[in-house]
C-alpha cells in the first residue's frame, strides 16, 4: 500500500503539470498572437498529440486508485464486485479514449476546415487559380507550398502594402524568407499569423467560405514585433 502511494504522489505532480501543459498549448491554438513563439502548429501538436499520451493515461489511474481508495474505506462499499464493476467501467473508458486518438478522422482536410459551411462551392488551389488573386485587392499568395489570402493584411503590413503586392498571385516564399531579398528572415510573429489567412494546401480543394473568411479576417492592430 505504501508504494502504491508513492507512486500516486509522484504521478500527482506529473499529472498536475501535463494539465497545465494541456490549458497552455489550448490557449496557445486559439489566442496563438499572444504567444507567437510557439505557434499555431506546434501548440496543436502538443495538445492534440502529445499531451493526450501522457494525460489520459495519469488520469485514469489516478482517478481509478481514488475510487477504489473511497470504496475501500466505506463499509458499505467496500464489496469486491463493487470493486471490479468500477475498474472494468474505467477500463471501458481509457479504451474509449484510446479509440478516440487513434481511430482515423473519416473526413477530409477540406471537410474538417469548413463542417460548418455546408452548401459551398469549392475551389481547387491551382497555380492557374492562384495567378488570378494579383491585385491589391484580391491577394493570394504561396509560401511553403500553402496558399494564403494576404488582402486583408496588406495595409497592416509594416513594410507597406508595395512589399507585398509584387508577389501576389505567385510563390512568396523567397520574399518572406529574405524580406524582399534584404537577406533578413521575418520575426515569428510574422509566422503566427499564417492560420489566420490560410486557405489550403497547393493543389488541395477548399471551399468559398474558408475564402471569405481569410478575406474578411481583421488585420493585425501592431504589426510585426521587428523593422519592416
Amino acid at each position: 500500500m505504501r508504494l502504491v502511494l508513492k507512486i500516486l504522489r509522484f504521478t500527482a505532480w506529473l499529472l498536475v503539470l501535463a494539465t497545465v501543459a494541456e490549458l497552455f498549448t489550448g490557449f496557445s491554438m486559439i489566442k496563438n498572437l499572444l504567444i507567437p513563439w510557439l505557434g499555431y502548429p506546434s501548440a496543436q501538436y502538443f495538445h492534440s498529440v502529445v499531451l493526450p499520451l501522457v494525460f489520459i493515461p495519469l488520469f485514469y489511474f489516478h482517478s481509478l486508485s481514488g475510487l477504489l481508495i473511497l470504496f475501500t474505506r466505506h463499509k458499505l462499499l467496500n464489496r469486491k464486485p463493487l470493486k471490479i464493476g468500477v475498474g472494468v467501467l474505467w477500463t471501458a473508458m481509457l479504451l474509449a479514449f484510446g479509440y478516440l486518438y487513434f481511430a482515423p478522422n473519416p473526413l477530409p482536410p477540406a471537410v474538417q476546415n469548413t463542417s460548418a459551411s455546408q452548401g459551398s462551392e469549392t475551389v481547387t488551389l491551382t497555380a492557374e487559380e492562384i495567378a488570378k488573386h494579383n491585385s491589391a485587392s484580391d491577394c493570394w499568395m504561396i509560401l511553403d507550398n500553402k496558399v494564403y489570402d494576404l488582402t486583408s493584411y496588406l495595409n497592416a503590413h509594416p513594410g507597406t502594402p508595395a512589399t507585398i503586392i509584387p508577389s501576389c498571385g505567385q510563390d512568396g516564399t523567397a520574399a518572406f524568407n529574405t524580406k524582399g531579398g534584404r537577406g533578413r528572415p521575418h520575426s515569428a510573429y510574422a509566422s503566427s499569423l499564417h492560420p489566420t489567412y490560410y486557405l489550403g494546401d497547393v493543389g488541395a480543394t477548399t471551399t468559398t467560405q474558408t475564402i471569405d473568411n481569410a478575406k474578411n479576417q481583421p488585420a493585425p492592430s501592431d504589426g510585426e514585433n521587428e523593422d519592416d
